[in-house]
């Protein structure tokens, strides 16, 4: 993201969420997949993909808000740009 390709942002996220998801085991959350879920969704709208940026942003903040304190600043951003969809 920070080097303004969002393109390649995508596709680090993409690899970082089957990384999280597949350390996440049984469990029906993961901080972990939250924030890439996160970098996806990001990444995504960047991309002009509104509609995928807005299940992952959906996704970000199903994970986090089961797994960080409410006023953690992943699962503010998640919940704003959900908002902003």
């Amino acid at each position: 993201m920070a080097a303004k390709n969002a393109a390649e942002a995508a596709q680090h996220a993409r690899r970082g969420l089957q990384w999280a998801t597949s350390r996440q085991g049984d469990l029906p959350h993961s901080d972990q997949t939250g924030l890439a879920w996160l970098m996806l969704g990001r990444a995504l709208q960047d991309l002009g993909d509104r509609a995928q940026a807005h299940k992952a942003f959906d996704a970000a903040v199903a994970h986090l808000s089961n797994t960080v304190d409410l006023d953690h600043p992943a699962l503010l951003q998640a919940r704003q740009l959900l908002g902003t969809q």
